[in-house]
């Protein structure tokens, strides 16, 4: 039981709740114009290629912002449901999407169409 206990505090680091955004994160969004929304929410713990909410608040990129909450909120209700409407042009970027993602897209469309992979 006593090196039970030990384990518990190495686990909560596995098991931890989604870490918030940065301070200054939060703070430019609003400056930005972007409240706390679901979507901020849902893409706060995102990070693709080394790009997360909080590297695009320390480079002050709103656009990049911007189009990365679309794109990655746009993944995030695909996987739920493949037949929504990508996001409008200039929002949605691959660039915010992992190779895993770009193929998982692919594949959902291919089926949905009935198109065989080469």
């Amino acid at each position: 039981m006593k090196h039970a206990l030990l384990l518990l505090p190495a686990l909560a680091l596995f098991y931890s709740p989604a870490a918030a955004l940065a301070p200054s994160t939060t703070a430019y969004l609003q400056q930005i114009g972007i409240s706390d929304s679901s979507d901020v929410k849902q893409v706060s713990d995102d990070v693709i290629n080394g790009t997360s909410l909080d590297s695009l608040a320390r480079k002050q990129d709103a656009d990049g912002i911007r189009r990365f909450i679309a794109t990655r909120a746009f993944f995030h209700r695909f996987k739920r449901d493949s037949s929504i409407s990508f996001p409008p042009d200039g929002l949605y970027d691959v660039a915010f999407l992992s190779d895993g993602d770009q193929a998982y897209i692919t594949r959902k469309i291919q089926e949905e169409f009935g198109v065989k992979s080469a």
